[in-house]
């Protein structure tokens, strides 16, 4: 698969890539809360706490690869 040039990129495209860098470094951030906040469950508290914020973690995850799965697309030659 081939990219595009960022020259070949419309203006369109080119603003739903920066709302996707966005919202991709935003799910990231709240992934790495939820991840260090399981870690300290893991110490202090119990099993379902601690599966509770790593299942919203990985949901954090999969919203992040689907993003980089959209931008992927957009930049693929046409």
């Amino acid at each position: 698969m081939m990219l595009r040039q960022p020259e070949e990129v419309q203006r369109e495209e080119n603003l739903r890539l920066k709302e996707l860098d966005h919202d991709k470094r935003r799910w990231n951030i709240l992934g790495r809360v939820f991840f260090w906040t399981s870690l300290l469950v893991a110490l202090v508290g119990n099993m379902e706490e601690l599966a509770f914020f790593l299942d919203l973690y990985s949901i954090c995850n999969i919203i992040v690869l689907r993003g980089n799965i959209e931008t992927v697309n957009i930049l693929a030659t046409k």
